[in-house]
């Protein structure tokens, strides 16, 4: 018999310091154990209900930005759009104002460069043409056979204007081959100009003309003699 009841006493589960467990004490370990389970899985879903709540964040915050910047776009299209506008207005509007200044000067022109001493005789406006894969274009060109006098016309005459007219000029005897054997100078007539560039035209050379009322004068000093190019 105590053979029997030491191998009973091997087989029962045991407790703190070797004892049998009882039952109210094996419930007790199930019921702590349902509570760390639970207390973990409810952690678990706070756990997933937070990472959902981050992701609608990053959700919304995400179509926020996209939306920023479909407006954005929009505003820059928009933007672009009004800026044609405004480009082919004020096209329109420097356009008016250059053949009213074209007008002015070409009336004129002949008679105030031969008070200058060049004995022009006539003058039409724009000589166009194409020299290779360049197009040119030239407002006035007053002439006797032997000299021309080329005039570039704006209403306001800017330094990149008479640099750019510097240019076609140093380039019009390979353009028209007639002008090959002519002395040719240049001239810058204006309504209004900017930044000095009157001073810098007369510098490199040119007969700067301003159109005043209905009519227009060169303002060059007296004596000044313009470069033949």
């Amino acid at each position: 018999m105590s053979k029997e009841k030491d191998l009973s006493e091997v087989n029962d589960p045991l407790g703190e310091y070797q004892k049998p467990l009882t039952f109210e004490k094996v419930w007790e370990m199930f019921q702590e154990t349902d509570r760390i389970i639970k207390e973990h899985w409810a952690a678990i879903k706070e756990r997933d209900r937070q990472m959902q709540e981050t992701d609608r964040i990053i959700k919304e915050h995400w179509a926020a930005i996209r939306e920023t910047d479909r407006m954005i776009k929009d505003t820059a299209k928009q933007m672009r759009e009004t800026d044609k506008k405004i480009d082919k207005i004020y096209g329109l509007y420097s356009n008016q104002w250059g053949d009213l200044v074209e007008s002015l000067v070409s009336g004129c022109l002949v008679k105030i460069l031969n008070e200058r001493g060049i004995m022009v005789r006539d003058a039409y406006r724009e000589r166009e043409g194409r020299y290779g894969n360049i197009n040119y274009e030239f407002d006035l060109i007053a002439g006797n056979g032997k000299e021309i006098v080329v005039t570039e016309v704006k209403s306001t005459l800017t330094p990149k204007d008479v640099d750019h007219f510097l240019y076609k000029l140093a380039h019009i005897r390979t353009w028209i081959e007639s002008y090959q054997e002519k002395t040719i100078y240049g001239a810058v007539a204006f309504l209004k100009q900017a930044a000095n560039a009157d001073k810098q035209a007369m510098n490199k050379g040119l007969l700067v003309i301003r159109a005043t009322g209905d009519s227009a004068s060169i303002i060059n000093p007296e004596g000044f003699k313009p470069k033949p190019f």
